[in-house]
C-alpha cells in the first residue's frame, strides 16, 4: 500500500470529550434531575443527545446558552498529549470536524490551540462530508463518517467509543495505537 501521509483526525469523540461538560452543565442547571441522564458508556449513538436526558429538558437551548463553556472548556481525552508528542514528522495532520456553527468551529480552533494541536487553515476542515477531504486516512468515532471515507478511497480507522460498536473495520482503543497501525497498513 502507498504511504499514508495526510492523516485526518476528527475532534469530538476522538480528541475532545464534549459529553462530560455537557453533563456537568445539565446537572448544574437542573440539580433536581442530576444523575437522571443515561451514562455516556451506554450511549448507542453520537447524535440525538436529547434521548440521553430526561424528557422536557431543552438540551438545544441549554447547549446554546453554554457553548463556550462546553466547547472550549471540554477536557482532552487522557491520551491526547502523548499522541500529539509522538506524531511522526512525515505525517501531515488535518483536522476534519463537523461543527454546529461557525461559532463552535471557532471554539474548536481555540480548544485545539490550547492543547498544542496547531494546523494551518488549509488543513482545518469543518464539514459533514468527511469523505471528500483530501486525506489518506480518517480517524473518527462515527461509523457513517468512516463509511463515507471508505467509499471515497480513504482508509477509515475508528476510535473506540460506546456509540460505534457497529463499525466492523479497523479500530484503535487509544490514540498512540494509530502509529503502529499505520505502519502495518503501509507494509501491506
Amino acid at each position: 500500500m502507498a504511504l499514508l501521509r495526510h492523516i485526518g483526525i476528527d475532534v469530538d469523540g476522538v480528541l475532545r470529550d464534549l459529553a462530560t461538560p455537557l453533563i456537568q452543565v445539565f446537572e448544574r442547571e437542573h440539580p433536581r434531575l442530576a444523575g437522571r441522564h443515561v451514562p455516556v458508556e451506554q450511549w448507542p449513538a453520537w447524535s440525538g443527545f436529547e434521548q440521553y436526558f430526561p424528557p422536557g429538558v431543552d438540551l438545544a437551548a441549554l447547549t446554546a446558552a453554554h457553548l463556550e463553556e462546553i466547547w472550549v472548556g471540554a477536557p482532552a481525552y487522557p491520551d491526547v498529549a502523548a499522541f500529539v508528542a509522538g506524531v511522526p514528522r512525515e505525517w501531515v495532520i488535518h483536522i476534519v470536524t463537523t461543527q454546529l456553527s461557525d461559532v463552535t468551529a471557532g471554539y474548536t480552533r481555540e480548544w485545539l490551540d490550547r492543547h498544542g494541536i496547531r494546523v494551518p487553515d488549509d488543513r482545518f476542515h469543518v464539514t459533514a462530508r468527511k469523505g471528500e477531504v483530501p486525506i489518506d486516512l480518517l480517524l473518527d468515532d462515527v461509523a457513517g463518517n468512516l463509511e463515507a471515507a471508505r467509499e471515497n478511497g480513504i482508509v477509515p480507522v475508528c476510535r473506540d467509543r460506546p456509540w460505534n460498536g457497529d463499525w466492523t473495520g479497523l479500530r484503535i482503543a487509544a490514540l498512540p495505537d494509530l502509529f503502529p497501525l499505520v505502519t502495518r497498513i503501509e507494509a501491506g
